[in-house]
């Protein structure tokens, strides 16, 4: 049953990634509600509060992973980036509404994304230690963009 459920949730993944939404409210539902099927999150509708806490959940704990693990959490790293926080930051979009802060912060994650993803294919893994805080992460740069996402995540939970 559960090679069953994968094979759905990879098939619903594929038509969210096809799908071309139009640029209106009603468009990002639909996408986001394709990704929480692709991900096993919700049987159809459009994405909750619940949903992004949820997601933000398996973000924590891939950050969790990410610090003891380093590099040998690259290839769950680059999954999570795509079967969690992709699916995360279309929830977050569109629970936001009309709440311009709360889509502030939905972009920012999307930046958080996007430099999580440079530095796992930069294979960045040494320690990294923040200019600005002087905090060391030992998961290197990829743990550090996992925190972003966390702060984020919390700032947007605030703001909704």
């Amino acid at each position: 049953m559960r090679g069953l459920q994968l094979l759905l949730a990879a098939a619903a993944l594929t038509a969210a990634l096809a799908f071309k939404a139009p640029a209106t409210r009603r468009g990002a539902a639909q996408t986001a509600a394709l990704w929480f099927v692709g991900a096993g999150i919700a049987q159809a509708g459009t994405p909750t509060v619940q949903n992004v806490e949820a997601l933000g959940e398996k973000a924590h704990r891939l950050r969790e992973a990410v610090r003891k693990n380093g590099p040998a959490s690259k290839m769950r790293a680059e999954k999570e980036l795509e079967t969690v926080l992709k699916p995360l930051q279309a929830a977050m979009e569109v629970v936001a509404g009309s709440n311009k802060e709360a889509k502030t912060q939905a972009l920012l994650m999307k930046g958080h994304m996007l430099e999580l993803n440079q530095a796992l294919k930069a294979n960045d893994w040494k320690p990294y230690t923040s200019k600005t805080t002087g905090e060391t992460y030992p998961g290197g740069k990829p743990e550090r963009e996992l925190e972003e996402v966390e702060e984020t995540l919390e700032d947007y939970l605030r703001v909704i």
